[in-house]
């Protein structure tokens, strides 16, 4: 449950444990009830707020990679040129995701569950993300002197790439290690980028 200002102190709590109980338990195993006693609270509290439980680990989910993005756009936010800061992005992103508990443990213990939330579920993880990156990558060409003209498709390409990374992170060694991933940005996403940016 969430006002105009944002999800409730014990909204908060809830996804928080149920992110917990996710990393803890998987999510066959994750129940209202665990979520519940890692938060604190009735299993009828949560269940006020929501509903379906496959409403409630999705929900917290989506809220942890909103954080994640945030905590990468203000890293990439104190960086000087447009270059460093979509390398940066792109980066933080896709090693954070990729080297989230949450993910590792799915993809290596669960991946008949998790593999629906990247493919046929993905569309609101996608459509964040875009929407993410479209904003964020058009402050930061603003602020280099550059346009973007349509900086939807480009996001969107970008991301596709990332979600195509992470379906197939053993294809090669682009995932092994932060700066693996940062190397493949510059190599291959920043001329993309900076195709796409033209100076004001």
């Amino acid at each position: 449950m969430a006002d105009d200002h944002g999800p409730d102190r014990t909204s908060v709590a809830i996804l928080d444990a149920a992110l917990r109980v996710l990393v803890d338990f998987g999510v066959k195993r994750a129940t209202v009830e665990l979520v519940a006693k890692y938060a604190g609270v009735s299993h009828m509290t949560v269940y006020r707020r929501w509903p379906a439980k496959n409403e409630l680990l999705l929900t917290a989910v989506m809220t942890e990679f909103e954080r994640l993005f945030t905590d990468v756009y203000e890293e990439a936010r104190q960086l000087e040129s447009f270059e460093d800061k979509v390398v940066c992005g792109f980066t933080g992103i896709l090693w954070c995701v990729s080297s989230h508990p949450l993910m590792a443990r799915e993809l290596a213990t669960e991946p008949e569950f998790v593999l629906p939330f990247l493919t046929t579920a993905a569309g609101p993880s996608i459509d964040m993300s875009i929407a993410f990156g479209a904003k964020n990558m058009s402050r930061a060409a603003k602020a280099d002197g550059l346009t973007i003209a349509d900086p939807v498709a480009l996001a969107e390409a970008l991301v596709r790439i990332a979600h195509s990374l992470l379906l197939a992170p053993h294809s090669g060694p682009t995932l092994q290690s932060k700066a693996a991933v940062a190397d493949y940005a510059r190599r291959y996403i920043l001329p993309i980028a900076r195709s796409a940016a033209v100076p004001t």
